[in-house]
């Protein structure tokens, strides 16, 4: 099991300024690394009180500065704009960080699409081709490409002696990385269905219960066998809400009411509107919140019944004090890593190990 911290929308927090909440998160992030998690993650986000990240990719730079070896996570809006700009911006990213970028590409939400004027009819198709626009800027020869949406280089430069006769166009700079991991974020059944067809992993929604990831799950692997892509191996990461403290009922006194804050703001924007408002029965099959003989059952739950096998944390909420959600982190990293990366250790030092870091 590999784990990220993640990801972060750097939104408006209880009045905090935003200075201060990407400052919180820059923290976060450089003890993340020293405990062992594998990723930190940045999620574009706009025109909502949780949309305080309009550019990943600018504040991933920031956590790239910040660390030196936890891979770094965007997940990118990538029908807004031109595909271009998201991969240029992707490509320099992945210098800064040093070969150290994933990107998980996401379709937009229908008010940033409305928004930006593009008609939602179209919207996946828009999200396929962007998708195959970014990896032939990537790759390192010059390329074209014809479209629905995009045709590269435009052949209608009649008159300019600096364009006449262009047919290739060559994206600089290239990433670090030969092949930059490219995810595709699964809201629903038909982008599972996408991402398979194309052979992109997929990320599961932290809306999702856990019968409902193992079923993305499934059908990615039946949609992935028609079109003739092996699944051997394949990574399967989920997002959830993931915190822990000492007992049960510390955990839950931490994150109630923030995590229900969410959810109720989540609700008013159409996600969830079926959702239980008690925190036990919202909780159950979404957040992993608990001691750490809870969390770390509840990990290995979906490791071994819903396959994922890398687990994106959720661990810092809104209206959350600074240093309660470190201490989460810092307790996950001691207590909580260790016991997917040293499951050969006698469990009594194990034990020790997770007492000593509480």
């Amino acid at each position: 099991m590999r784990f990220g911290l993640g990801p972060y929308e750097l939104g408006a927090d209880d009045g905090k300024p935003q200075v201060e909440v990407y400052e919180q998160m820059l923290e976060e992030a450089t003890q993340a690394e020293e405990l062992g998690f594998d990723s930190i993650w940045l999620a574009e986000s706009h025109f909502t009180p949780d949309g305080g990240c309009s550019s990943a990719e600018a504040a991933a730079a920031a956590v790239a500065m910040r660390t030196q070896a936890a891979r770094i996570g965007v997940f990118s809006t990538v029908t807004l704009t031109h595909p271009l700009y998201v991969a240029e911006d992707v490509a320099v990213l992945d210098n800064i960080a040093g070969g150290r970028v994933i990107v998980a590409a996401q379709p937009g939400r229908p008010e940033e699409i409305a928004a930006y004027g593009i008609d939602p009819k179209v919207v996946n198709e828009r999200f396929v081709e962007a998708l195959r626009v970014m990896l032939k800027a990537w790759a390192p020869a010059s390329f074209a490409y014809e479209g629905k949406f995009w045709k590269l280089p435009k052949k209608d430069y009649v008159g300019n002696p600096f364009a006449e006769g262009v047919t290739e166009i060559n994206v600089t700079p290239k990433p670090a990385q030969l092949n930059v991991p490219l995810w595709v974020y699964a809201r629903d059944h038909a982008d599972v269905e996408r991402a398979a067809r194309l052979g992109f992993p997929i990320v599961g929604s932290p809306f999702d219960t856990a019968a409902e990831l193992k079923a993305k799950r499934d059908l990615y692997e039946r949609a992935a066998a028609a079109a003739g892509r092996l699944t051997d191996g394949q990574i399967y990461p989920a997002i959830r809400e993931v915190y822990v403290s000492e007992t049960m009922e510390e955990a839950r006194a931490d994150t109630e009411e923030h995590l229900l804050s969410l959810y109720r703001a989540y609700h008013k924007r159409g996600v969830l509107v079926d959702a239980p408002g008690d925190f036990a029965a919202l909780a159950r099959d979404r957040f992993i919140v608990g001691d750490v003989d809870h969390v770390c059952a509840e990990i290995d739950r979906y490791q071994r019944s819903v396959g994922v096998n890398y687990l994106i944390c959720r661990m810092s909420f809104p209206g959350m004090n600074a240093s309660t959600a470190m201490a989460g982190i810092r307790f996950f990293g001691t207590a909580v890593i260790p016991e997917f990366r040293m499951a050969s250790f006698p469990r009594e030092i194990r034990r020790r190990t997770r007492l000593s870091g509480s």
